[in-house]
């Protein structure tokens, strides 16, 4: 397989470009094709006599990303002992998912996170390399992280742009009162969905909303019990973007932040 034209990559904040690696891809035929992480499993009902067309229940991914490739030196020298420890000590640090980034020669960016799960030692034309496997925690990359801020007084309407390859897509939302009274958010696209959040029980008036984890925590990271937000059990919304253009209409005096990092269906090839 191959990935882009990449050059470098960067593992937990630190590049291979560190350690003067060259990377190389593995070629094969179609039995040796590695997932692109996209395929999915329908969920079907049973067929019979007369029902000759199953009832559809939705579809899964059958596995999240793994990339397998090559390091080594790029003056095409073997790795020293001192060598080969530091990148086993750097690629095995640590068993859960970190960032993981390609850079192709344009320097363009697909983050992925994941995990080293293999290091194994080879030889390649004669000089001793490394074949890595790397395990991700979806069957997306990810575009990066990006920031939409608006400060509101009384009232105000702007459009967020969902670029998910997904469809809906839960991004994170901290919202600081500036007066301490309450904040709605209207999500017009969205069958006119409004959540409302109160300030009278949350210290520093800050409030962020996790949507994809269905969690409220205070500016110290604690979580927020949603009833001190003025939540009940019917009132719950957890704000989303729906695909396409999405018209926010904010009513409250606050600053309120999106935090968006939208999944790509990259691949790996």
């Amino acid at each position: 397989m191959a990935y882009l034209d990449v050059k470098s990559f960067n593992y937990d904040g630190i590049s291979s470009d560190t350690f003067n690696l060259g990377i190389g891809w593995f070629e094969g035929d179609l039995e040796n094709d590695t997932s692109t992480g996209l395929g999915v499993e329908l969920k079907r009902g049973e067929m019979n006599m007369v029902r000759t067309e199953p009832n559809q229940y939705g579809a899964i991914y059958n596995d999240t990303l793994t990339f397998e490739f090559a390091i080594f030196d790029k003056n095409n020298i073997s790795f020293t002992a001192e060598q080969s420890h530091a990148l086993n000590k750097w690629l095995r640090k640590s068993n859960v998912y970190k960032k993981l980034v390609f850079y192709d020669e344009k320097y363009q960016t697909s983050i992925f996170y994941a995990v080293c799960t293999d290091v194994v030692d080879a030889v390649y034309n004669g000089v001793n390399g490394k074949k890595l496997t790397f395990v991700c925690n979806s069957p997306f990359g990810f575009a990066p992280k990006s920031k939409r801020k608006e400060i509101v007084t009384g009232s105000k309407t702007f459009v967020v742009n969902n670029l998910s390859d997904q469809g809906i897509y839960y991004p994170t939302l901290t919202i600081t009162s500036s007066d301490g009274n309450e904040v709605s958010i209207e999500n017009e696209s969205d069958n006119e969905q409004v959540m409302t959040v109160t300030f009278d029980n949350v210290s520093n008036n800050k409030i962020v909303i996790d949507s994809k984890k269905c969690t409220l925590t205070d500016d110290e990271g604690k979580i927020i019990p949603a009833y001190k937000v003025g939540w009940t059990a019917e009132s719950i919304y957890w704000p989303r973007l729906i695909e396409g253009k999405n018209t926010f209409t904010i009513t409250g005096n606050c600053e309120i932040v999106f935090e968006l990092e939208f999944p790509r269906k990259v691949g790996t090839a």
